[in-house]
């Protein structure tokens, strides 16, 4: 039997099996509804985790350009602080200028590492939201299973039921033939016995005249 046949119904008698096969398929068709109601949650879940995930990506690619960056401007400061005094005024390096550079690259680094931070938080939580709406969809489609498995049964012995009637119906109606028979021949062995019964008392009456005469 398809979820077609449930939804759209089977002929049974009997007013039970048609209130149980009814009040089925309302339930099949609520639990049907609260399925794709799940699923769309559950795909609108799914794209937000993918959001998340490619913020986070992106962000994470930032944090490295920065920390490039960053080593470099240390590299450079290295490289000044490792020069004589005549070098380094000759070098064209302004250390008040990469002392600059290496903080602003660290604030950013740290703004940049939040923000990683706010959007794996907000990750987590979306992955919970799906994870908890894999469990209802997995809770609903049981219920469904168990809904669809409960209309066979009921579609099942309705019909045996259905069956036994008619076998019942038709064994009654071979007794009421066979009592109809034999009723007939009852009947002509009476009517027989009658006539036979209303013979002899008219030859008995005929023996008694002649005796008087």
């Amino acid at each position: 039997m398809s979820d077609t046949d449930l939804v759209l119904g089977v002929e049974l008698e009997g007013d039970k099996a048609t209130k149980d096969t009814e009040k089925l398929r309302d339930q099949f068709v609520n639990i049907q509804a609260e399925i794709e109601k799940t699923k769309h949650k559950m795909q609108e879940l799914t794209a937000e985790l993918d959001k998340q995930k490619s913020k986070k990506q992106e962000l994470i690619s930032q944090e490295q350009k920065l920390l490039g960056e960053l080593q470099r401007q240390k590299g450079i400061k290295q490289q000044y602080n490792a020069m004589p005094m005549a070098g380094r005024v000759s070098s064209g390096i302004s250390i008040d200028d990469t002392n600059n550079k290496i903080s602003s690259l660290k604030g950013q680094i740290e703004s940049v590492r939040d923000k990683i931070t706010d959007v794996e938080n907000a990750e987590m939580k979306v992955s919970n939201r799906l994870s908890e709406a894999n469990t209802k969809l997995q809770n609903q489609e049981s219920k469904l299973g168990s809904i669809r498995n409960k209309y066979k049964q009921v579609v099942s012995e309705a019909k045996k039921h259905t069956a036994e009637t008619a076998r019942t119906t038709k064994q009654t109606n071979g007794l009421s033939n066979s009592f109809g028979s034999f009723y007939k021949r009852i009947a002509g062995l009476a009517k027989r016995v009658l006539i036979f019964s209303l013979i002899t008392r008219v030859f008995r009456a005929l023996r008694d005249q002649i005796g008087n005469v």
